[in-house]
């Protein structure tokens, strides 16, 4: 089990790094509903000029797969997903299945 919990991975993920996109916020991470177990949802806001879009990025197995990481993998883990989703989304099409739009 996990010695962390998702609101503690939450402000990990948050925390600067690398090249992570000014103009994507991580709001929130929750596990999938029972349909899909072990796979972690993040909750996103991307800033675009104009306006603002909201999506739900579904990474799978996720939490199975994070259950023996420390705090900082687990974080480094997730949002290595994120951006992924982030950079491919426009051109690769089961990356961008990963998320939807939220309204």
């Amino acid at each position: 089990m996990a010695e962390w919990t998702l609101d503690e991975l939450l402000q990990a993920i948050r925390k600067p790094l690398g090249d992570f996109p000014d103009a994507l916020t991580v709001d929130r991470v929750h596990p999938a509903a029972a349909g899909d177990p072990g796979s972690l949802l993040c909750d996103l806001t991307v800033h675009d000029t104009d306006r603002a879009t909201r999506w739900r990025l579904t990474v799978k197995d996720a939490l199975d797969d994070l259950d023996d990481k420390t705090l900082e993998t687990a974080a480094l883990i997730v949002r290595a997903n994120i951006e992924e989703w982030w950079h491919t989304r426009n051109s690769e099409p089961l990356v961008a299945r990963m998320a939807e739009q939220l309204p």
